[in-house]
């Protein structure tokens, strides 16, 4: 084995009878080169996607939530308050969120009232996420509202106005009046005091924060809520706050970490990602047909060669490996190339901001977000080295049983 790698070796880098056997050579390697380097680009720009999302929704989403097993809302008891208490959370929030609809002047908007506690801003730093007001949901002993920059440039909605939000939610009531319509719903008035942004349609489009007790007037709940959600002061404990809550409220209660809140977007992440990593290793698995070709062609130049190593004993398999140890050489300096210009090029991506957003500036960020991680620098190398010792090994069998007999 050792000659036969000694020997393909020589052959990869010294000078071909024919230059255009030379010239498909290096072709081989700058096809895997390419190809490497796009997947480690590709996957980093997705990953940085992942991540700059993940943070927009960290600023709306608590590290935990529970919510009930079943049904809408639940009773907040002394019971969860003392679990709450010893679950080694740093700061939980009280919430009811529900449906309602909103008008401002002559505008309306169906929107979600999220009301919360005080300790809300603690457990989501929303605070952060403020384009213009305060975060603040009491002015004096008036109660006020931070409303979604989305859902204000719909509505129309300013600080400086002095119209007030009307918030209107249905009765829980069964019996519906048709004859005033609007006594089947319970009205609120609030003034803004902030407008929030988190780069999210599905948050800044629809939702209202207002103080929890006007939540309750307004969906006519008394001790029940829909949902508390939790701040872990350290992400290495989540997983161990998490089995607590779950082991200590029963079944009755879902216990989801941020994954699980936005499951669905995650996995659809995951997908998207995958995909094109499939779709740019079928790119990839096409350019493999240049290391056929230079196998092909180096074996029908070198058979003077193959006849004098077979005169000196050489067999069969021996001359085989030799052409197909050629094709794993030029796959995996294919591949280390790929490796390190992908690498150079997402550092450069990071520090220089070299390929831009179009769109006119209507992005969180200017340039295209990336993020390195070593299992993708992993798995390309894996994938791509496996991809080209497949095309080295079959058609050499094929190509050298017909020139050996």
């Amino acid at each position: 084995m050792r000659l036969a790698l000694q020997i393909a070796r020589r052959y990869l880098f010294a000078k071909k009878s024919h230059t255009v056997i030379n010239v498909i050579s290096m072709i081989s390697v700058a096809g895997v080169t390419i190809g490497t380097m796009a997947l480690i680009v590709v996957l980093s720009v997705f990953n940085g996607f992942e991540d700059l999302i993940g943070k927009s929704y960290s600023a709306f989403n608590p590290d935990l939530k529970i919510l009930p097993a079943s049904g809408k809302v639940f009773n907040y008891t002394a019971h969860i308050d003392s679990v709450l208490g010893n679950s080694g959370a740093e700061w939980w929030s009280k919430v009811i969120e529900d449906q309602a609809f909103v008008s401002y002047d002559d505008k309306q908007s169906p929107v979600i009232i999220k009301g919360v506690d005080q300790n809300f801003v603690r457990v989501s730093g929303l605070d952060t996420m403020l384009v213009e007001g305060r975060f603040t949901l009491w002015n004096e002993e008036k109660p006020t509202a931070v409303v979604g920059y989305g859902l204000a440039r719909t509505l129309r909605i300013g600080l400086k106005f002095i119209a007030p939000i009307v918030i209107h939610a249905p009765k829980r009531e069964k019996q519906v009046s048709m004859i005033n319509p609007e006594s089947n719903f319970i009205s609120d008035y609030l003034y803004p005091s902030g407008l929030f942004v988190v780069y999210q349609p599905e948050y800044d489009m629809n939702y209202i924060i207002l103080p929890i007790e006007e939540a309750q007037k307004l969906f006519d709940y008394t001790d029940q809520v829909t949902q508390v959600e939790l701040k872990v002061p350290d992400s290495k404990d989540l997983k161990d706050v998490q089995s607590y809550l779950e082991k200590h409220l029963g079944s009755d209660f879902k216990v989801l970490n941020r994954f699980q809140q936005q499951e669905e977007f995650y996995n659809m992440m995951n997908i998207e990602k995958w995909i094109t990593y499939l779709i740019l290793m079928f790119v990839l698995f096409i350019a493999t047909f240049n290391l056929i070709s230079s196998l092909s062609m180096l074996m029908m130049d070198k058979k003077d060669d193959i006849d004098t190593l077979r005169n000196l004993g050489a067999n069969s398999k021996l001359i085989r490996m030799i052409f197909v140890f050629e094709g794993w050489i030029i796959s995996l300096v294919g591949t280390i190339l790929g490796l390190i210009l992908g690498g150079i090029f997402v550092r450069l991506q990071m520090v220089y901001g070299l390929l831009k957003l179009s769109g006119g500036g209507n992005f969180i960020i200017e340039y295209y977000p990336v993020n390195v991680l070593a299992t993708d620098f992993v798995i390309v190398s894996v994938s791509v080295i496996a991809l080209g010792f497949l095309a080295s090994w079959y058609p050499v069998r094929r190509i050298t049983s017909k020139i050996l007999g």
